[in-house]
């Protein structure tokens, strides 16, 4: 299986820096952040709004202030709990690469915290109230280090380095080794990878008739058990989530193409015009040809 198809790996404009920050702005289970995976370290700063994130089989509610951190391939997706859509939950995201941590030589250091970190042997903890002093020195150092990154002044980069290595003196503080024996005969584990596998599966498939029962034998599950796995996991049915990918790769299509919509509909795997155009609707808030439009009209306006 090729993984990398379902990660997330356009977050780097700088491969010589791999630290990056970016805004989410998530919104209910409608137009929520999807189901996804990476192989860096994640850390998101709710600033305003309320949400649910999933993380593996583990739920987190998350205020105001609060931070969660994503370990490197921990599938994770989250939704908003605000009900107005003019009030998402709004988060700041710092993604890196653990390997900048490193130092050529094998010291203390390096031995002790960082080949842990870089190799996975660490259970990180995921949500973080910041009510403690360590939690909250942890938020003021990911602040300044997104401050930071958004400057761009002479030595940012040094500064922000230094700010990560002041976020993961205080992390290390909290995090406990894995078990590999645990790991080993998990179930909530092997649950996951069948998870990734059938996304997987559905991202290299999605152009053709797929079904209930070709998904849900793929991981050797009945039907219904297989249904509510996924919808456990991703907050979504299989067919739905079918069909939001393929609504995604359609909106690619619309933009990179002079095709007619009944082809790209027949090409991201609807057999239905009427059907899809519904089903992009439903997932954008427009048609497909006013999607097309209103891009072309912000190009050249």
């Amino acid at each position: 299986m090729d993984k990398n198809i379902l990660k997330e790996t356009d977050h780097y404009r700088d491969s010589m820096f791999p630290l990056y920050s970016y805004d989410i702005n998530i919104g209910e289970k409608t137009d929520m952040l999807n189901c996804h995976w990476h192989d860096e370290i994640e850390f998101i700063l709710v600033t305003s709004g309320n949400a649910i994130f999933q993380i593996e089989s583990s739920l987190y509610e998350v205020n105001p202030g609060e931070i969660i951190i994503i370990g490197g391939g921990e599938l994770h997706s989250a939704y908003s709990l605000n009900s107005n859509s003019n009030c998402n939950c709004i988060c700041k995201s710092l993604i890196f690469n653990s390997e900048m941590l490193s130092s050529k030589s094998s010291d203390a250091i390096q031995i002790k915290f960082i080949n842990p970190l870089i190799n996975n042997q660490l259970n990180l903890p995921h949500h973080l109230a910041c009510t403690s002093d360590n939690e909250i020195a942890i938020r003021s150092f990911l602040t300044d280090l997104i401050t930071t990154l958004a400057s761009k002044e002479n030595n940012f980069e040094l500064m922000a380095k230094s700010y990560l290595y002041m976020i993961f003196s205080k992390v290390m503080l909290m995090v406990t080794y894995k078990n590999t024996n645990e790991l080993i005969n998990n179930n909530s584990t092997s649950k996951i990878e069948n998870l990734k596998h059938i996304l997987d599966y559905i991202h290299t498939n999605y152009n053709k008739p797929l079904t209930i029962k070709e998904l849900s034998t793929e991981v050797n599950m009945s039907e219904g058990h297989f249904c509510r796995t996924f919808k456990s996991i991703t907050f979504k049915t299989p067919i739905d989530y079918l069909n939001y990918y393929r609504t995604t790769k359609s909106q690619d299509f619309l933009l990179s193409s002079d095709k007619k919509v009944l082809e790209i509909c027949m090409d991201v795997g609807f057999n239905n015009l009427s059907y899809f155009i519904n089903i992009f609707k439903k997932n954008t808030g427009c048609t497909p040809s006013a999607f097309r439009k209103n891009f072309k009209n912000n190009i050249y306006s």
